[in-house]
Parts: C-alpha cells; structure tokens; sequence
C-alpha cells in the first residue's frame, strides 16, 4: 500500500511539474493587429521612394490620445538629429485596418498591412512603407 502510495504522489508530482513548465503566452507579443497597439514611435526602414535610409528617415511618434508627432531625422557629419517636426492627430482603425494621419493642412490615408509587435507596413496607392518599432 506504501509503494502505490508513493507511486501515486511521485506521478502527480511528476505532471504537476511538467504541466507548470509550458510557455506562458501571456508574456509573448501578439501579432494579431487587432490586439497589438500603433502607439509608439515607428521608424522608417524602407519605402518605394528613398533608396538611401541611412541618412535621412521619417519616423512617427503616436500617443494613446490619437496625438503625436511627424519628424525628421538625419545624420549630418555622423551625427543622428531631429531635424524637424510637426504635431499630428491620427485614428487608427484596426477592424479596417486603415490609418489616417492628419499633419498641418495635409491628410494622409494608408491601408495598413501588417502591424505587429515590431513592423507596421503602410500602403498608399501604390506605394509601400516599411517601419520598425523603436519603442
């Protein structure tokens, strides 16, 4: 009676333990778009129009509140600055899966297709815009 006891403890043991050792998804980013947030700031990695990203980017800033910033970047003599920036108001639909910024008197519409953790792609018309997450 002794030994199927012990048997029986060791076994529950056993899958108690491997049962409490599988991956936790709640600590995975999703990259389902209607569950990953466009708020951060997005840097632009490659588009159909600049060859050269190196030394010159767009990047966006979007807060929580649809507000955020249109900046510039550029690195001039090895230095990477800010060289101008505008506030914007943005929406961002994630069941359309469309962005709109509006930036001074200009509005801009984009299809987004893929928003992830890490990479937003836009497309406007023909064009495609690439973006990495930089926070």
């Amino acid at each position: 009676m002794k030994k199927n006891y012990q048997f029986f403890l060791i076994s529950f043991l056993l899958v108690f333990y491997l049962s409490a050792c599988g991956s936790d998804s709640k600590n995975e980013p999703s990259n389902d778009p209607s569950q990953v947030s466009i708020v951060g700031t997005w840097r632009c990695i490659n588009n159909d129009q600049d060859e050269d990203l190196d030394d010159y980017y767009v990047q966006y800033v979007f807060k929580k509140n649809g507000t955020g910033l249109a900046q510039e970047w550029a690195s001039i003599n090895g230095v990477t600055t800010c060289i101008d920036e505008w506030p914007m108001s943005y929406n961002y639909d994630s069941k359309k899966m469309t962005l709109t910024m509006i930036i001074g008197e200009h509005t801009y519409k984009y299809d987004v297709e893929l928003l992830s953790a890490t990479q937003l792609v836009l497309i406007d018309g023909n064009d495609t815009e690439i973006y990495t997450r930089v926070n």
